[in-house]
């Protein structure tokens, strides 16, 4: 397991808000506690802003309930308990979750911020620290009463002209899942470009669920790459986004590891593929962010088994 830098963050101005920055070497990541824990921005060593950014000035922050599409469309969320809105035993789930309009609180101890979902009675705590290349995101999810939890990743990577993904396990097949229903898809490597979406569309598929897969690569035309590895013995799903300035403002690539499969809570309840939480009981799980240069021989670190 990749061990931390250092430990820490400091608060700093974003878009007319207070924000948290931590640093590893030159690379920067900026995230909101005020905006759902959303990551603002995303710089590598080299300076390059991965994640989509915001017209400005900003809106205030939105209130629970709001449509996911009339926000800011920038950075990266924190989706749960389910990314498409639905009802489960009464209680609802907004779009894109609860939590992404959550404000989210320092716990005591590391650096650990969390925020509640009082329909679900479910807590999200998430740590951001330094590493070697990187950053590491440290999660925990725990409730007050049993209930199925669904956590995607959301972010929203620009994606220039030539982006594209490379995951283990694609050639053997993916899912498309555009309309809500899955539909197998022989891979043809055209799926994983930016690139054969036209302009204005949008294409959603998952890594087949029985190859669990633990890594993604994006690489841009620019020859800039960018790696997410996670703990795949919790997320074992993995979806991708790829949007031609559908509903954000730029073109859009987002690697998506989940704890269900697929995108509603409702569904993978139903399947059996989601995560379940059980009152006295914390799940754990972590992503790391690598960057990485074309061509530096380098290979995206797995902790060990």
């Amino acid at each position: 397991m990749t061990s931390p830098d250092t430990t820490g963050s400091e608060t700093i101005p974003w878009a007319g808000f207070n924000a948290q920055a931590v640093t590893s070497g030159t690379a920067q990541l900026v995230w909101s506690p005020q905006r759902g824990g959303k990551i603002v921005s995303l710089r590598g060593p080299d300076g390059v802003e991965w994640l989509t950014q915001p017209e400005l000035p900003l809106p205030p922050p939105a209130q629970p309930g709001a449509a996911f599409t009339e926000a800011e469309m920038c950075g990266w969320d924190e989706c749960a308990p389910s990314i498409t809105a639905c009802q489960i035993d009464g209680r609802q789930v907004h779009d894109h979750g609860n939590y992404w309009t959550a404000r989210w609180q320092r716990q005591a101890g590391r650096d650990w911020w969390a925020a509640q979902d009082p329909a679900f009675g479910t807590d999200l705590a998430r740590r951001v620290q330094p590493v070697k290349n990187g950053f590491r995101l440290n999660y925990r999810a725990s409730t007050v009463r049993a209930a199925d939890f669904l956590w995607a990743a959301h972010p929203q990577f620009a994606a220039p002209p030539g982006s594209r993904i490379e995951a283990p396990g694609l050639a053997l097949g993916v899912v498309d899942v555009l309309g809500g229903e899955a539909r197998p898809l022989t891979w043809d490597p055209a799926l994983s470009q930016i690139d054969t979406v036209a302009p204005g569309g949008v294409r959603k598929f998952y890594a087949r669920p029985d190859q669990p897969t633990g890594q993604a690569t994006l690489r841009r035309g620019d020859r800039h790459q960018l790696t997410l590895s996670w703990d795949q013995t919790i997320c074992p799903y993995v979806g991708f986004w790829f949007e031609r300035a559908a509903f954000a403002r730029q073109d859009v690539i987002a690697i998506e590891p989940s704890t269900g499969y697929f995108d509603n809570l409702v569904n993978a309840a139903a399947i059996g593929q989601v995560a379940h939480l059980s009152p006295g009981r914390t799940i754990e799980w972590w992503l790391e962010i690598s960057f990485q240069a074309v061509g530096s021989g380098q290979q995206a670190r797995r902790p060990p088994d």
